[in-house]
């Protein structure tokens, strides 16, 4: 941990809240989103299970880094909706832990 780089840490497992204490005991990030592609920043059509671009990797880095630090295997589920609409109800509806970023 670096305070003057400001960041924050992982909290202990046992006292893991909300949606980490859910992914901690479930070992799936859900993470809705739309299919599409941007050249090489992104593309979710070509292969929807293995995306590419920066943020499938980053997607990929976090779930690696929870997996790696609590020790314990933890997937990333990508959800896929036919739109933002759609995306956005099933992260409030609490059906999808979280989203991708759009295209718009």
């Amino acid at each position: 941990m670096h305070p003057e780089c400001g960041e924050v840490g992982y909290p202990a497992e046992t006292s893991a809240t909300g949606l980490l204490k859910r992914v901690l005991e479930n070992g799936e990030l859900r993470v809705a989103g739309v299919q599409w592609s941007k050249g090489k920043h992104a593309d979710y059509n070509t292969d929807p299970e293995n995306t590419t671009g920066f943020w499938p990797e980053f997607m990929t880095d976090i779930v690696q880094k929870l997996s790696a630090h609590y020790n314990k295997p933890i997937t990333l589920k990508r959800v896929y909706y036919v739109s933002y609409t759609l995306v956005g109800h099933a992260v409030a509806n609490g059906d999808d832990d979280m989203s991708e970023p759009s295209t718009s």
